[in-house]
């Protein structure tokens, strides 16, 4: 499974890294994800934890 977010679908996106004499290479710009626990009253007390991104 890649890196998207489980709550927005955000996921990797194609850029350039572009040096001083302006050679382009590419990279991939990963979303922010971590690991969040939210509480829910209606899943029985539980809180289920997902990927989330800021």
């Amino acid at each position: 499974m890649g890196r998207k977010c489980q709550l927005t679908g955000k996921k990797a996106n194609n850029a350039y890294a572009i040096s001083h004499s302006h050679i382009r290479t590419k990279k991939l710009q990963e979303p922010n994800l971590q690991w969040k626990r939210v509480w829910c009253s209606q899943a029985l007390g539980q809180a289920p934890a997902f990927h989330k991104s800021n």
